[in-house]
């Protein structure tokens, strides 16, 4: 990178653990198919290391939320929407987070957003709405943003380490684990 990042963990949900002694980022959006599947290894790496924790900065990759986005690529048309129910869930109900991070990131394409809201809903016990634009989630996206904006390679997904970045889809657990070894237990 070319400039430092400085992340507060309070400010964005985990995968694994919160006390953890490594920390990573990782932007990404949910309608993203190589989003979807970094996320996966992510969280198998997570689960796997109780000394890393992986904060999740969503970045949806759509013009009505994201002004860096131009245009609505195939497939993205909710991904404003899948990221502030993420972010509403967070904030209302930490505990319930993890369960509805898989909700909507287990299986190649999110679930479709009815069945999204009405997850959140069950999980935090109020209604949501993510076609509205709140304070809370668009201060998490101008967040997000800045912190894509600093990077040298703009590609989604990117994990962000220390001293590097590393941007598009990682093929295997072997990939991620390479790029672990170069760039986080060095």
């Amino acid at each position: 990178m070319d400039k430092q990042v400085r992340l507060d963990i309070t400010e964005w949900p985990i995968l694994g653990e919160q006390h953890a002694k490594r920390f990573i980022a990782f932007l990404f959006d949910v309608t993203c198919t190589p989003c979807r599947a970094v996320h996966g290894l992510v969280s198998q790496a997570a689960a796997a290391d109780p000394e890393l924790g992986v904060l999740l900065l969503p970045l949806p990759q759509h013009p009505a939320c994201n002004p860096a986005v131009k245009e609505i690529a195939a497939g993205h048309g909710y991904a404003c929407q899948y990221a502030r129910l993420g972010l509403a869930v967070w904030h209302s109900r930490p505990d319930r987070y993890l369960e509805f991070d898989r909700f909507l990131l287990d299986g190649p394409e999110p679930p479709p957003i009815g069945l999204a809201m009405r997850r959140a809903v069950e999980l935090c016990g109020k209604a949501l709405d993510p076609h509205r634009a709140d304070e809370e989630t668009d201060r998490a996206f101008r967040k997000s943003m800045a912190v894509y904006g600093s990077l040298r390679i703009k590609k989604v997904p990117t994990l962000l380490f220390a001293h590097a970045q590393v941007a598009g889809e990682l093929k295997s657990m072997a990939e991620l684990q390479s790029v672990f070894a170069r760039e986080l237990y060095r």
